[in-house]
This record gives structure tokens, C-alpha cells and sequence, in this order.
């Protein structure tokens, strides 16, 4: 089944689950301060092998919570889904967008991808829950920040970022009872004045970190479980 959607009828699908397998969901968005899912209105996929496609051009946009402009909701869900096999791919271009409160969990397999280009953009509490998930983000721009979370066995990060002031925080394994066993993170950050933070909790794992520029800093923490 497959779904396409335009900024005007993206309210109508809101709260709405695709309740099956191989399912497709494209949305595009063209202006300002829109949004695409918040925690009264998730956007969902329950099943396998579904696939969910999010395009926005402009400034103050984001996926997953309220507009920049409106009042914000709290927690989960934004923009979830659930089981095995799912591709998730966020494409925003514009300032002061943000991609936030995106899950996959309750299954393995799964891929998650957010492309950003512009100033002052947020990928905030992007989440994966299970085994042999795969987060790939590119941020091009200044001021960006993000954040990232993996829980389970034999996941893979990878970042890259251009610009100055960047500043992106990736962690596998919650340093709890929840890790990440056989995790891998590659990190490369380019331009300057541009921050990592970089925590695997359990065994191994490997960390790979790139920066070119001047006035850049990482801070990294790999520990058993």
C-alpha cells in the first residue's frame, strides 16, 4: 500500500498506523513552521518492511513535534515505528527545522535516515530500540545540534557534519541494563568550533571519530556493562 500526502492533507493522516506489512507513506512539505506529527497526532507504522518518507523545504519546520512557532507537546510518540525491517528517511533544507521524537523499536533490521542542510537545525531524541539497526545522518550548515540513542546488539552509527558550532551526541547503550553489544559509531565533523560526545555502554565496541578544522573537541566513554 502505498500513500502519498502534500502539506494539504498531511493533518488528515496524523494519528493514523499503518497496521500491516510493506506499507508506504510519502510526505512533502513546501513553506514555514509546519509540521508532521506530534504526541497527540503520531505519525505510525506497526508491521514490517514498511517504509516512511518525510520531505520539507523552508525554515521553522519540524517532524515529530509541534512547529517552532506553536507551543510545544510533551514526550513520545512523534514520528514511530514498530516491529522489523522499517526504513525511516527525513530530508529537511531550510534553518531552524527539527526532526524530533522518532522511534524504531519492538524489532531488528531497521534504518533510519535524516538528511539536514541549513543553520540552526535539531535532531533531538532519535531513537532505535533492538539488533542490526543502522542511523545515518548528514547535517551541512552552522549551529546544527543532534542527538542519538541505540539499544541492542550489532547497531551502527554513522554521522557527518560540515559547518562551524556543530555539536552532535550519540549514544549506544543507556548505561542501565539496556546496552549495546558489538555497537559500532563513525563520526566525522568538519569546519571548526564544532563539539562531540560520544558514550558506549558494554562490549565490543568500536568508535571511530574524524575532525578537521580548528578549535573542535570530543569527548568519548566506552565502559562494560
Amino acid at each position: 500500500m502505498k500513500l502519498l500526502a502534500t502539506v494539504a492533507t498531511v493533518a488528515a493522516l496524523l494519528g493514523t498506523a499503518g497496521l500491516a506489512d510493506n506499507n508506504e507513506l510519502f510526505v512533502t512539505q513546501a513553506g514555514n513552521d509546519n509540521f508532521v506529527g506530534d504526541a497527540n497526532n503520531p505519525v505510525e507504522q506497526n508491521g514490517t518492511s514498511n517504509y516512511m518518507d518525510i520531505s520539507q523545504t523552508g525554515n521553522g519546520n519540524t517532524v515529530g513535534s509541534r512547529a517552532t512557532s506553536e507551543p510545544a507537546l510533551p514526550t513520545w510518540p512523534g514520528a514511530t515505528q514498530t516491529g522489523s525491517d522499517h526504513e525511516m528517511t527525513i530530508v529537511q533544507s531550510g534553518h531552524r527545522n527539527k526532526a524530533e521524537l522518532l522511534q524504531q523499536r519492538g524489532g531488528n533490521k531497521n534504518t533510519m535516515e535524516i538528511r539536514q542542510s541549513g543553520n540552526d537545525n535539531r535532531i533531538v531524541n532519535a531513537h532505535q530500540y533492538g539488533d542490526k539497526n543502522t542511523f545515518d545522518v548528514r547535517q551541512s550548515g552552522n549551529e546544527n545540534y543532534g542527538n542519538s540513542l541505540q539499544v541492542g546488539d550489532q547497531n551502527i552509527i554513522e554521522v557527518r557534519t560540515s559547518g562551524h558550532r556543530n555539536t552532535y551526541d550519540l549514544n549506544q547503550g543507556s548505561f542501565s541494563a539496556n546496552a549495546c553489544t558489538k555497537c559500532d559509531i563513525e563520526l566525522i565533523q568538519g569546519g571548526n568550533d564544532n563539539a562531540a560526545n560520544v558514550y558506549q555502554q558494554d562490549l565490543n565496541q568500536m568508535a571511530s571519530i574524524s575532525q578537521s578544522g580548528n578549535g573542535n573537541t570530543v569527548y568519548t566513554s566506552q565502559a562494560a556493562n
